[in-house]
């Protein structure tokens, strides 16, 4: 009688233990999830921050823009692309023309360089309005 109590008690604790093992998996898997989205939260966030700092310029400023900035993983400017994560560049595209000037354009790309494999994070063309009068001041100067 004494036997099959401990036996039985055995077999419980053995299924409680699988049950909070289970349990914990899965939580851990969730953590892990939520600390991918929240990275890749933080990582659009920067992406965005940078896509406007570039596009307030390139609208202030009557200049054609061609650069490409790098980033590393603290999203701080570094040196050349071998240590870099992020990349972003700002590419002017060819002008459209309007009836009292033109309309400059460029494209804002913010690339992830994983594996040295760049896919975009985010994208955005912009368009500012050049007036024929702006035009002659920037060429008188």
């Amino acid at each position: 009688m004494r036997n099959s109590r401990s036996s039985l008690f055995l077999m419980e604790l053995v299924v409680v233990i699988l049950f909070f093992s289970l349990s914990s998996a899965v939580c851990v898997r969730l953590f892990v999830k939520a600390h991918q989205i929240d990275q890749s939260t933080v990582n659009m966030s920067h992406a965005m921050m940078w896509i406007q700092n570039y596009a307030e310029e390139f609208r202030s400023n009557p200049v054609e823009m061609n650069e490409t900035v790098y980033f590393d993983k603290e999203w701080t400017a570094c040196e050349g692309s071998s240590s870099a994560l992020y990349s972003v560049s700002i590419h002017s595209l060819p002008d459209v023309s309007a009836i009292h000037g033109h309309v400059a354009q460029a494209e804002i790309t913010v690339n992830s360089l994983n594996n040295k494999q760049a896919s975009v994070l985010a994208s955005q063309t912009i368009q500012r309005y050049v007036p024929v009068s702006d035009e002659k001041e920037t060429e008188n100067e």
